[in-house]
């Protein structure tokens, strides 16, 4: 107390009060982390990729495969089923020898004050004109062909995406796992600051920087495994599925 009433005097309040602020800083703060250090263990346990979105690696599955099954839950599979049928109704109606429905109708009339009946009878059957059916001929074929390319197209699209994913899965895992071997590193440059802290080697200074330095190491580990998170649940959504080809480990390691 003699020590801080002569301080006082001598220094200014604004300056006692940061000498105040950072001595009450040096106390608290190992505690503080030594107290929670358990609980940031036990939350890095709980939040372990495996358990959420798991993605399994199926030998017997290849990427043209993967396509071809994505391919059928695509949303546009239902539309170009449906040009497919147009294009076949077409070609089917140009083989026609007729240009359309042919059409019979009877008629009956009777006008009694001159004892007079009358029944009529005629079918209609359309004919083709100079040169229609070949016109009909040649848009089957058009049709068929235009339903032949959009389905190419779409299966081009359906294979970017999942390339895409698969892609951007991988280099997900590769941050991921880079975040967490750096956690690990400044996990054990902690331990080894405080221990020379401790000895008195080092000034308590750098064993605040030290965990400054870990927690920023931490929140790029949380980042990074939540981009996984992203990376898997979109490629989840884009193929319905959780399981990967074996392509994915050449993209991962190569």
């Amino acid at each position: 107390m003699f020590f801080l009433n002569l301080f006082r005097k001598r220094v200014p309040r604004l300056l006692l009060g940061h000498v105040v602020f950072l001595l009450a800083i040096l106390l608290l703060v190992p505690r503080l982390a030594h107290s929670q250090a358990p609980a940031l263990e036990l939350e890095d346990s709980t939040q372990a990729v495996a358990h959420l979105d798991p993605i399994v690696i199926d030998p017997t599955l290849t990427l043209p495969k993967l396509i071809d099954l994505t391919m059928e839950k695509y949303p546009d599979t239902a539309w170009l089923t449906s040009l497919e049928e147009e294009a076949a109704a077409i070609e089917e109606r140009s083989r026609s020898w007729t240009a359309g429905a042919s059409q019979a109708s009877i008629g009956y009339q009777s006008i009694a004050s001159f004892r007079l009946n009358y029944a009529t009878a005629s079918v209609q059957v359309p004919l083709w004109n100079l040169g229609q059916r070949d016109a009909e001929h040649n848009l089957a074929n058009q049709a068929e062909t235009s339903a032949e390319l959009q389905a190419v197209a779409i299966k081009l699209r359906v294979a970017g995406l999942v390339r895409g994913a698969l892609w951007n899965m991988a280099l997900a895992k590769i941050r991921y796992e880079q975040a967490q071997a750096e956690l690990g590193i400044y996990e054990k440059l902690l331990a080894t600051i405080k221990r020379r802290v401790e000895l008195g080697d080092l000034p308590r200074a750098d064993e605040l920087l030290a965990q400054t330095e870990l927690l920023q190491k931490r929140s790029v580990f949380t980042m990074a495994e939540a981009e996984l998170m992203h990376a898997r649940k979109r490629y989840s959504s884009i193929t319905q599925m959780h399981k990967v080809p074996s392509i994915y480990e050449k993209m991962w390691w190569h």
